[in-house]
């Protein structure tokens, strides 16, 4: 099913506190975030700064999500070395996830992009340390999508999946 989205702007450039005293996180690349990796896992070590940085309601929904993907790790050019976590809602992953992204070496998080369901429709929001953008969309039927192609209208997909952590996935109906 196609959505619009009602709105987009903002930056994904900021970084939050450091996890703390465990800073080197590669020990769980390629385990899933609540495994237990030494007698602690991923989650056990940055509950606390992820609680001070997104909040309680975040990160239940965090835990809430009982399908994990393996940590992957990952480097960008402005950001150097990074570590992707990926959970979902059970039997919905599509539809319900968040996705965390955060570096390595240093436990800082660079943002948090978090994709579910809203009233008629889906909303997205990507988080950082002090700032949080919200993009909701309603559905769409059949029959509008039909009238879009034929106005030549355009629609844009916001997503944090497959570690892309906010691609703007757009599909233009054809040349322009």
């Amino acid at each position: 099913m196609r959505w619009i989205v009602a709105l987009l702007s903002g930056s994904l450039m900021a970084l939050s506190s450091p996890v703390g005293a465990q800073n080197d996180l590669s020990q769980y690349v390629s385990h899933y975030p609540s495994e237990k990796v030494n007698g602690r896992s991923l989650l056990d070590v940055i509950q606390k700064s992820f609680t001070s940085t997104f909040g309680v309601e975040r990160w239940r929904r965090l835990v809430s999500y009982h399908t994990e993907n393996p940590v992957q790790a990952t480097s960008n050019d402005v950001f150097g070395r990074l570590l992707t976590v990926h959970v979902c809602k059970p039997h919905n992953c599509g539809a319900e996830y968040m996705d965390l992204v955060m570096h390595i070496e240093t436990g800082r998080f660079v943002v948090l992009c978090s994709y579910g369901e809203a009233r008629n429709g889906r909303e997205i929001e990507w988080a950082g340390a002090g700032w949080s953008l919200k993009a909701r969309s309603r559905l769409v039927s059949e029959r509008e999508r039909e009238q879009m192609k034929t106005r030549g209208a355009k629609y844009a997909a916001f997503a944090c999946d497959d570690g892309s952590w906010g691609t703007v996935l757009t599909d233009m109906f054809g040349a322009e």
